[in-house]
């Protein structure tokens, strides 16, 4: 895990541990301890429809452009592909049985092809320049 996103996830855990405690001191506890990294205030599952809410708001918010949730999977997937990294460490990190779910369904582009049919233009512009 990239050391940036251990940092924010340890926040997190810091801030539901925070919001434990204040469920510990009531009574009866309702806190709901599913020990999920995401969740409600009182530790309960997300609602998928919320969390698509929320993030549309994100993206208003700051003027990006709508998006589906769903679609950063693919995002990560395309950009970890684009970084050099390995079809079948990709399949892991997604948790997919069969890399050719992997591979049709979560990496449209594959990168390096593409590179060398861009060597191969840049080399022809500069040939007949």
């Amino acid at each position: 895990m990239p050391l940036p996103l251990n940092a924010v996830l340890r926040n997190v855990r810091k801030d539901q541990q925070a919001i434990k405690d204040i469920y510990a001191e009531s009574e009866p506890n309702e806190y709901k301890d599913l020990d999920l990294v995401f969740c409600n205030y009182d530790g309960s599952e997300l609602d998928g429809t919320g969390v698509t809410k929320r993030f549309q708001r994100l993206l208003v918010k700051h003027n990006l452009p709508k998006i589906r949730f769903h679609a950063l999977r693919h995002t990560f997937a395309t950009m970890c592909r684009a970084a050099g990294m390995d079809l079948g460490d990709v399949q892991d990190l997604l948790g997919h049985a069969d890399i050719s779910t992997t591979k049709k369904m979560y990496t449209h582009v594959e990168i390096e092809p593409l590179r060398k049919a861009m060597d191969k233009f840049t080399e022809y512009m500069e040939i007949e320049s």
